[in-house]
C-alpha cells in the first residue's frame, strides 16, 4: 500500500466531515503510520516520510494535492486502482480521524513538533531528512494523544457553548 492510498481513504471516509488540506492530510497519514507501528509493529505504507519545516510529509501525498494550495481537498487523487484496505488499516484510519481529525492543520503541526516526536529528532533546516521507522518506534508519536484543550477546535467549541450567536454574527458580518 502507498501513502497516497491512505490519504485517499481519509478523503473518501472523512472529506465531507473534516476540513482536509494538503498539510492536514499529510499529518493524518503520518499519524496513521505511527499508530499502526505502535499497535502492530507493521507499517501501513512503504513510502518515505520526510521531516519538512511544517512536520512530517509524504512527498507523494504532498505532490498529489499541492494544486489545492491552502484550500480544502475535495476529492481523492487519481490512482490507477482504487485503494483496497484491510480491516486493520480501516481501524487505524478511523482511530486517527477520531483522535486527530477535529484538530486544525496547525494544531497538528504544533503537535508534531513537540519534544519526543520523530520529527523533532529528524528535522534539520533546509534538508528533507527521512523519518525512519526506528525513529517513529522510539518516539512518542502514535503513543500519546494531542491535548485538545489548547486547540482551535476546542476554542470554537467553547465559543459556541458560551456565546451561542457569536459565530453566526461573525458569519453574517
Amino acid at each position: 500500500m502507498m501513502a497516497l492510498d491512505i490519504a485517499n481513504m481519509f478523503i473518501i471516509k472523512y472529506g465531507k466531515k473534516e476540513y482536509l488540506t494538503n498539510l492536514k492530510l499529510n499529518k493524518l497519514v503520518y499519524y496513521a503510520q505511527a499508530e499502526s507501528l505502535k499497535a502492530t509493529g507493521k507499517t501501513l505504507f512503504d513510502d518515505h516520510i520526510e521531516a519538512w519545516e511544517y512536520g512530517p510529509v509524504e512527498r507523494s501525498v504532498y505532490n498529489a494535492f499541492k494544486g489545492y494550495g491552502k484550500r480544502r481537498v475535495i476529492r481523492p487523487a487519481h490512482v490507477s486502482t482504487p485503494p483496497i484496505c484491510d480491516e486493520n488499516t480501516l481501524r487505524v484510519i478511523d482511530r486517527v480521524a477520531e483522535h486527530y481529525g477535529s484538530l486544525s492543520a496547525f494544531d497538528l503541526v504544533r503537535f508534531s513538533h513537540r519534544p519526543g516526536s520523530a520529527w523533532q529528532k529528524a528535522f534539520s533546516p533546509d534538508v528533507d531528512n527521512v523519518i525512519t521507522t526506528e525513529m517513529i518506534m522510539n518516539s512518542t508519536d502514535g503513543a500519546d494523544r494531542p491535548d485538545i484543550r489548547h486547540s482551535l477546535a476546542q476554542g470554537v467549541a467553547t465559543a459556541e457553548r458560551e456565546y451561542p450567536n457569536a459565530l453566526r454574527l461573525l458569519e453574517n458580518s
